[in-house]
């Protein structure tokens, strides 16, 4: 933890996790994306905004690349947004600004994925060993008749974050991409 947050110690990770939701009655998929950020309870803070974000395109390079991200701030499942951005999604661009100003010019105008109405897992949950785990959640839906071109393929996959001061706040700790 020490090479990501001044003077910490201990082990903390992230992770993004892959799922997928059948909704018989929609007859449709939605592919979830959860974002989790674990580490020691004692390094987090209600008033930082945690901003995670995964990068993918199909191996094949089918499909432009998509960056989708989550933002939350920490310990308040209410407070999630969800931020879609095109194949100029540059993760060292706009530094100096807050996460959700940063690559405004890449963003998605008609997005296509959105928040999970699941809230459950959104709140600062405690996990072993004197450690916590946040989460953050996005969801696109996948239609029947695209689904077998989708899921079809295998992707490369990219994953960042970092942990803010706030969310209007242009300060934050990196967190390792992946």
């Amino acid at each position: 933890m020490g090479d990501y947050v001044t003077g910490a110690e201990g082990t903390g990770f992230q992770r993004v996790q892959g799922l997928f939701k059948a909704i018989p009655n929609f007859e449709t998929t939605m592919w979830i994306f959860k974002f989790t950020l674990e580490m020691p309870t004692d390094y987090f803070d209600s008033t930082n905004y945690l901003f995670q974000w995964a990068t993918y395109q199909d191996t094949d390079a089918t499909f432009d690349e998509v960056t989708v991200a989550c933002g939350i701030k920490i310990g308040d499942e209410y407070s999630e947004e969800v931020f879609e951005y095109d194949n100029t999604f540059d993760s060292t661009a706009d530094t100096n600004l807050p996460a959700w100003e940063q690559n405004y010019a890449a963003m998605v105008n008609e997005a296509s994925y959105e928040k999970t109405p699941d809230t459950e897992d959104l709140m600062l949950l405690p996990s072993l060993n004197g450690k916590s785990s946040q989460s953050c959640n996005v969801r696109v839906e996948v239609p029947p008749e695209e689904a077998a071109f989708f899921f079809d393929r295998t992707y490369t996959l990219t994953v960042g974050g970092r942990l803010y001061e706030s969310r209007d706040s242009p300060n934050y700790e990196e967190l390792p991409d992946q």
